[in-house]
């Protein structure tokens, strides 16, 4: 009996040992067929996510020079620009990858203007006006609104590289379908461009440069300008260079899911991010007991810029921390400030600590007012007192010997 029994009872744990591996199988499976569905669901979100999400962002120095606009890099006209080297990856409409163009980007404003310039590198020239069309086209494109969409009156500076047609005329606008020129409209010319290439000889290699000025606003008012009042402000940009007798062309920001680049210019979600800054304030300031290096003051800086302050305290007194838009910044000096807003920085000082000899402190001194009756009571009592004591200690030891 006692056989039988213990036959059901292993023939039992048997069949739920096998229970037990199925369920751990099929929880197996479960959960790798959640692990493929969440990256099915991050595959997909990644595929449908706008374009905007993952745009080009760039940050506008403020302008100290004002360059002279005959497309040419003049040295030091540039040197306070932002610089952004980049490639135009130069596709033909079917999305075919023709050639890639190292090219550079410089940008700056200050309260009425932006400065621009870009260079674009081993190109070679094409500036025929006849068919088929062999000329070269430049645009540098606006989304003034920064809503990720076009809308009329949009503003752009561009060029068609031939002098005799209208499209050399170089303010541009959205009119809701295409872009086109400001002179088609019946409106002024406000900004200014001009260019240039290093081999200006039909087919042959060199470097093109074009430099321009875009007005925040012109007296004319039209709706075909920035209309900027305050800064800052940021609005979308796009570069683009288009080859029109190779009928291929290059975008800066450049979608990469977008074969077709021409297709970018009228798609405003793939434009980059253009941040047009004022100048900011640094404003300075100290508890009692101490200045600072500059001076305790309001200064204005350019956006980006670097400032150091040194904190120095007064006779009496020790540095003991910053505190930079009222948070604790640390205690080390001097500190650096990046100026990418407006910031205020104070310094605390606070009472030095009484000076210490050996690790205890200083003794108080007395100062006595007749230095000259004790000064030999002193001087005896110092020499009579260790002699006295050493006598003392030499006679005890003698008595316990």
């Amino acid at each position: 009996m006692s056989m039988i029994h213990n036959y059901h009872r292993g023939r039992e744990r048997r069949r739920v040992g096998i229970l037990k591996k199925k369920r751990s199988a099929l929880a197996l499976m479960r959960s790798k067929r959640k692990f493929s569905l969440l990256i099915l669901l991050t595959l997909f979100l990644l595929m449908v996510s706008p374009a905007f999400a993952d745009l080009v962002t760039v940050n506008s120095r403020w302008a100290y020079t004002t360059p002279t606009i005959n497309g040419t890099i003049s040295s030091g006209e540039w040197t306070d620009a932002t610089v952004v080297n980049f490639q135009f990856y130069m596709r033909k409409n079917d999305g075919s990858l023709n050639q890639t163009l190292d090219a550079r980007f410089y940008v700056k404003n200050n309260l009425t203007h932006i400065d621009a310039a870009v260079q674009i590198f081993n190109e070679d020239f094409d500036a025929q006006d006849s068919m088929p069309r062999r000329y070269d086209s430049f645009g540098l494109l606006f989304e003034d609104n920064h809503t990720h969409t076009l809308e009329n009156g949009d503003n752009g500076v561009g060029i068609h590289l031939y002098p005799s047609a209208e499209y050399a005329n170089y303010d541009w606008y959205y009119d809701g379908a295409q872009w086109t020129t400001d002179k088609l409209a019946g409106k002024n010319n406000d900004g200014a461009l001009n260019w240039s290439h290093t081999d200006p000889v039909e087919e042959h290699l060199g470097n093109y440069t074009f430099e321009m000025t875009i007005p925040f606003s012109t007296p004319d008012g039209d709706a075909y300008d920035l209309a900027i009042a305050t800064l800052p402000k940021t609005v979308g940009f796009k570069i683009y260079f288009y080859e029109w007798d190779e009928q291929m062309c290059g975008v800066y920001p450049d979608d990469g899911s977008v074969d077709n680049n021409a297709l970018e210019i009228l798609d405003a979600s793939t434009y980059g991010n253009l941040i047009l800054h004022p100048r900011y304030y640094l404003t300075i300031t100290t508890t009692a007991g101490g200045t600072t290096n500059p001076a305790p003051a309001v200064y204005d800086y350019g956006w980006g810029e670097v400032q150091s302050v040194s904190a120095i305290p007064s006779s009496g007194y020790v540095f003991d921390h910053w505190e930079l838009d009222g948070g604790y910044a640390g205690s080390i000096s001097p500190i650096l400030v990046t100026m990418d807003m407006n910031h205020a920085l104070k310094a605390f000082f606070k009472s030095a600590p009484p000076p210490t000899v050996g690790g205890m402190a200083a003794p108080i001194v007395i100062q006595i007012n007749e230095p000259n009756l004790l000064t030999p009571l002193i001087w005896l009592a110092s020499v009579i007192i260790p002699i006295a004591l050493t006598v003392a200690f030499v006679k005890l030891k003698k008595k316990k010997l």
